[in-house]
């Protein structure tokens, strides 16, 4: 258990350099970050070190774009659902949830509509998990 919270403690202090990091940088600690999310060996809350509340700057922003697209592209629906449901359950992650909710009504799904590089069969699989997501950080099934 030590090493587990550890763990989450430097993969939060990673994403709080993100600002000084190269864009390669950012990419690698997204996919990286989606991975442990997925494996479940980290919450999903591992991102609030992500200030959210702002203007995201550009590393930031790569990465929270770059980590819900290998999130999404690796996780199962209900799994996804799960994870973003404890967001919308605890109350500390409301100024979280209602970002992210955001973030994904107003950004990630557009970035779907307009990717070039997505096959159609991809986009829509990502479309229905990032409904789900929002879903569960609306309270709704």
């Amino acid at each position: 258990k030590q090493q587990k919270l550890s763990f989450i403690f430097a993969v939060s202090d990673q994403i709080k350099e993100l600002p000084r990091m190269n864009a390669r940088s950012a990419a690698n600690l997204a996919q990286f970050t989606a991975a442990l999310i997925v494996a479940k060996l980290v919450p999903f809350t591992v991102i609030k070190a992500l200030d959210m509340g702002g203007k995201l700057n550009r590393n930031e922003a790569l990465f929270l774009q770059m980590m819900l697209e290998q999130y999404f592209s690796s996780v199962e629906i209900e799994d996804a659902y799960q994870q973003f449901l404890v967001l919308y359950m605890k109350p500390q992650y409301q100024a979280m949830r209602a970002s992210l909710a955001m973030y994904i009504m107003k950004h990630f799904q557009r970035y779907i509509l307009k990717a070039k590089n997505l096959a159609p069969e991809k986009a829509e699989g990502l479309k229905r998990k990032a409904a789900a997501a929002l879903n569960a950080l609306n309270g709704t099934s």
